[in-house]
């Protein structure tokens, strides 16, 4: 029984996570498609997005973390996250952007690309060595 709970830890559940997140970015691509060529805005469909992500992800945060002592949230901090949010809301306005002049399927093939992307950086930066055969 061990075993089998080790086995659904170690190797389904990353599998299934990584299907769940792939239909998730679909749909979003799908619904933002539908809801642009009825005249629904860039801004409001973000505003929107990131809404319901905040409303989904919110109590696994409360669950997971509630016995963790965190720091104190100092201004450094508070600039981190702002720079973050301000980062993604970005690519994400930029995403749908681009994604009025284009279909769902380039919008989900270029969304897979960026592993490679941030692969390709990591060797650029130094973050990543290659040894050499």
């Amino acid at each position: 029984m061990a075993m089998e709970t080790y086995l659904f830890y170690k190797e389904l559940l990353p599998f299934a996570a990584m299907i769940i997140v792939q239909c998730t970015l679909v749909g979003s691509n799908i619904l933002f498609k539908s809801a642009s060529s009825r005249g629904v805005s860039n801004y409001v469909f973000t505003v929107y997005t990131y809404a319901i992500a905040t409303v989904v992800t919110s109590p696994f945060a409360f669950i997971f973390y509630r016995r963790m002592r965190l720091p104190r949230i100092s201004t450094s901090i508070l600039y981190k996250i702002f720079y973050l949010a301000m980062l993604g809301v970005s690519t994400i306005i930029c995403v749908y952007i681009g994604l009025e002049y284009s279909s769902p399927t380039l919008a989900s093939a270029v969304g897979n690309l960026t592993s490679a992307f941030t692969f390709i950086l990591a060797i650029l930066f130094r973050f990543f060595f290659l040894n050499e055969l």
